[in-house]
């Protein structure tokens, strides 16, 4: 499989993210087929709207007024990382993808 420039420029930009941070235990990477497998609740695809609907579901619409006020672009996928990590902390049982 061919990689682009971007690849590479995104392991670069994790390494760094990896040094400031300081202590490897504290780093967790996940995969993003993980991440739409437990925000969607195992519905097949890979598509951003999918993610998008599965977190409206759950908090609210994205309008003023609403919990999900002014999230946008790829704050939902910010959303989603977040959302994944703080479920795998109360139930314990997330498929940790750490890489060490």
């Amino acid at each position: 499989m061919a990689v682009g420039q971007t690849t590479f420029l995104t392991c670069r930009a994790v390494g760094r993210f990896e040094k400031a941070w300081g202590r490897d235990d504290n780093i967790a990477l996940y995969t993003r087929p993980t991440i739409l497998s437990h925000i969607t609740g195992g519905v097949r695809g890979k598509g951003k709207s999918q993610i998008i609907n599965s977190l409206k579901l759950r908090f609210g619409e994205s309008k003023k007024g609403h919990p999900l006020e002014g999230i946008k672009t790829h704050l939902w996928d910010a959303l989603a990382v977040a959302v994944y990590h703080l479920d795998g902390a109360k139930l314990g049982a997330v498929d940790w993808a750490k890489i060490n």
